[in-house]
């Protein structure tokens, strides 16, 4: 019988000896039968049961440490991993022998230094640290890094690390035992400690508790109450209010009475003129009415000034008629409402320096932005302008300078004048333009070419005309008229002591001219000594009609007019002193005490040494007296009502203009140097 071997090998070269290959197993080379022998890892039947390596185990491992015993099962000829615990590197974080050499831990100290290891815990709020070894080899009692364990609070978080939220917290007494609070106990309740089985505080209310239990007992909430004593239901403002819950007798919640004594007086009431601060405003019959019933207030006079008067019973400013005036006070109006503007209030500015000087005659006359001095020295005449406040403005400009010895001027119209002098036999005209900064003389005329000898001229202008009056020491009157425009002379006339009896002659000072509401006047100097007047008729050829005596002894006549019609004529008496009469519009007569009013001491025997103007009511009279000069504001009644002076020696000439703004220059000319003020409101 053949027997056939399995698993005793795959080779001939596997095979042991006296075996050969036979497929996958060996068998007997001899053919013999197999040998059966104890199974064993080799890949071989060893027990001939068909079968190679079948249960063939071995024991492996060792019980120490955390390893365990276990087996080997051979598979193929081979023993497979060991089933029990194998040793591994010792892990220094577990307390345990790892590598199952008998030893625990070991190299895990003394530690290489600068090694680190995790410490701590990571349980609850807790987070795990570092552990690092120290120069010794030891490991450092501090974990850093981490968050170590703390004291539990009442958070709802785990501060210990033990596992338990907000344990033992809580159970501390809570609250007060003040006013109407008790005290209570503390709960951790879902991470927050509440106060219960308490009384807490509220806000504070007027009821004799203290409520918000802070000692205190209905504080900040008691109610003002104020005095009634006028039982108007308003408190008294003034008083000092009573504070409690409940309305005392004779007191009201409101402050609303300015005056406790007055039943119709509170806040938000209407005003009457009942003299009473009805409404509270702190001005009684003022608030809703022009005034204070029965007080004193500011109205306005009748010539627009703020004056004075007494409410009305109504509560209404006093009309103009029963407004009193203030008293006058310089502003270039009429404060007083007297018809005249700043009388006794007005003064000399600071002295100002036109270009001259040894200045004989002067002229000044107002322009639209100040004034024209015209000076005559030297034997010629010159022109500047001034300012309104009397300040020399621009270089002079010459009007002639061939030997003049007397001159006059004259207003044509705003901006133009006609400027009259003689010069040898000679006497001629020119217009003088002066528009901004600008003075222009105009072509001149001959008025007459053979004066032998005149001692005066005077020229005043109308609307239209221009009249010319020249007198010789023979007693002659020579007058003539030209157009406005000074275009060719229009009439001319000789008046001889046959025609008429003006008493011309070889003591004439001066000849004075003007014209005011439509007449032109002529005044004179007589060589009888007397001053006369006569109005100057172009009816029928050039004349001299109703001539009146002004003064039997005197001289220097000073003309002036209002524009209207009205004049003042004054002249310089005997004894030196500046008299006037008044010339009223359409009257034949002189108005005047005896002699003329007198208006104090006047310079006499020299030339110009006096001049007139008028000025909103007032005439303004200049003259010259030792080393002064003065200016007299006299009213239409012959009174001075101002009187101010000026030093100044060597005055030779002088004269005043006034513009219609109230202001005033006055110029004078000295040996020394020319000079202008201002005459107005300092």
């Amino acid at each position: 019988m053949a027997v056939v071997a399995f698993g005793c090998g795959d080779d001939g070269g596997s095979c042991p000896p006296g075996f050969m290959s036979a497929g996958a197993a060996c068998v007997r080379a001899d053919g013999g039968e197999c040998v059966e022998s104890e199974e064993i890892c080799d890949g071989f039947d060893n027990d001939c049961d068909g079968e190679f390596d079948e249960h063939v185990t071995r024991e492996c491992g060792a019980a120490m440490g955390v390893c365990t015993v276990g087996q080997e099962v051979c598979v193929d000829g081979e023993f497979g991993e060991c089933t029990g615990i194998a040793p591994v590197d010792e892990d220094c974080l577990r307390d345990g022998d790892e590598d199952c050499d008998g030893e625990v831990d070991e190299g895990c100290g003394p530690c290489t230094e600068g090694s680190s290891r995790m410490c701590g815990s990571d349980v609850g709020a807790c987070s795990f640290g570092t552990q690092l070894c120290q120069a010794d080899g030891t490991w450092a009692s501090d974990c850093t890094g981490g968050t170590a364990a703390g004291i539990e609070m009442c958070n709802g978080a785990d501060d210990d690390c033990d596992g338990t939220t907000d344990e033992d917290t809580g159970g501390a007494a809570c609250g007060v035992d003040v006013g109407a609070c008790s005290a209570g106990t503390e709960f951790c309740v879902a991470g927050a400690l509440t106060c219960e089985d308490g009384v807490g505080p509220v806000d504070e209310t007027c009821n004799d508790i203290d409520d918000d239990c802070d000692g205190m007992t209905d504080e900040e909430v008691l109610d003002a109450w104020y005095p009634d004593v006028d039982m108007d239901g308003f408190g008294d403002a003034d008083a000092t209010p009573m504070m409690a819950c409940t309305q005392p007798a004779g007191f009201v919640a409101n402050a609303d009475d300015c005056d406790d004594a007055c039943d119709v007086c509170s806040s938000g009431a209407t005003e009457v003129c009942d003299g009473e601060d009805n409404d509270c405003s702190g001005m009684a019959d003022i608030d809703e009415f022009a005034c204070e019933q029965a007080s004193s207030t500011a109205c306005t006079t009748s010539c627009g000034s703020t004056g004075s008067g007494t409410c009305s019973d109504s509560c209404m400013v006093p009309s103009a008629a029963s407004c009193s005036p203030p008293a006058e006070f310089c502003d270039y109006s009429d404060s007083d409402c007297d018809g005249l503007v700043d009388e006794g209030t007005l003064q000399f500015g600071s002295a100002q320096s036109p270009a001259g000087s040894d200045v004989d005659d002067v002229r000044i006359v107002p322009t639209s932005s100040g004034f024209a001095l015209f000076t005559l020295r030297a034997g010629g005449i010159r022109a500047q302008r001034l300012d309104s406040d009397g300040v020399p403005q621009g270089s002079t400009v010459t009007i002639d300078s061939a030997g003049v010895n007397a001159f006059d001027v004259a207003t044509v119209r705003p901006g133009d004048f006609v400027v009259m002098w003689r010069e040898l036999n000679t006497v001629r005209a020119r217009l003088v333009t002066i528009a901004g900064t600008s003075i222009s003389p105009g072509t001149s005329l001959t008025i007459y070419d053979s004066a032998n000898s005149l001692v005066g001229v005077a020229v005043a202008a109308s609307q239209t005309e221009i009249f010319y009056a020249m007198a010789d020491p023979q007693g002659d009157l020579y007058l003539a008229r030209t157009s406005d425009s000074l275009g060719s002379l229009i009439s001319q006339e000789v008046i001889t002591p046959a025609r008429i009896d003006i008493a011309t002659g070889s003591s004439l000072r001066q000849l004075e001219m003007n014209e005011s509401g439509g007449e032109m006047v002529l005044a004179w100097e007589a060589d009888d000594g007397a001053v006369r007047w006569g109005r100057v008729d172009d009816g029928f050829g050039l004349t001299i009609q109703g001539i009146l005596t002004v003064a039997a002894t005197g001289s220097e006549p000073i003309l002036a007019d209002d524009g209207l019609g009205d004049r003042v004529v004054g002249y310089v008496s005997g004894s030196g002193r500046l008299r006037l009469y008044y010339l009223d519009s359409g009257a034949s007569t002189l108005r005047g005490t005896a002699g003329g009013y007198d208006l104090g001491a006047a310079d006499t025997g020299t030339w110009q040494h006096a001049a007139a103007t008028h000025s909103n009511g007032l005439w303004l009279f200049a003259s010259h007296s030792g080393s002064t000069v003065r200016v007299r504001e006299v009213d239409g009644a012959g009174r001075i009502v101002g009187n101010e002076a000026v030093t100044a020696s060597g005055v030779q000439a002088l004269g005043i203009a006034a513009r219609s703004d109230g202001r005033h220059a006055v110029a004078f000319g000295r040996g020394a140097a020319t000079q202008s003020y201002l005459y107005g409101c300092p």
